[in-house]
């Protein structure tokens, strides 16, 4: 796993950690998959790859949405698992988390 140690900028060598934030929603569908028996590090594992901007496995389909989450990019942290988040040059903001039925 990638190391995820603040929320602010940092640079170490050539790696940058990205600001990053989770709104109220995004923890509250954590806490949902959590409770639905979800391994959460799988979710961290890939929070900290976006952070620290290495590249995603192919395994989680990284791409822009359209229609109304216009302007955000979903990957996928399992099969039927996804997140929902805004990258920036300077900022990734983490919106939502959940199945495909829960974000629709």
């Amino acid at each position: 796993m990638v190391p995820i140690y603040g929320g602010s900028k940092a640079r170490r060598g050539r790696l940058i950690l990205l600001d990053f934030a989770f709104t109220n929603q995004f923890k509250k569908d954590l806490k949902l998959m959590e409770r639905r028996g979800k391994n959460i590090d799988k979710i961290y594992d890939v929070i900290a790859l976006l952070v620290w901007e290495e590249p995603l496995p192919e395994r989680c389909r990284e791409h822009r949405l359209s229609g109304d989450y216009e302007g955000l990019t979903d990957c996928h942290v399992e099969n039927d698992w996804v997140m929902i988040y805004r990258k920036s040059n300077e900022k990734i903001v983490f919106y939502y988390t959940g199945t495909h039925s829960d974000l629709l």
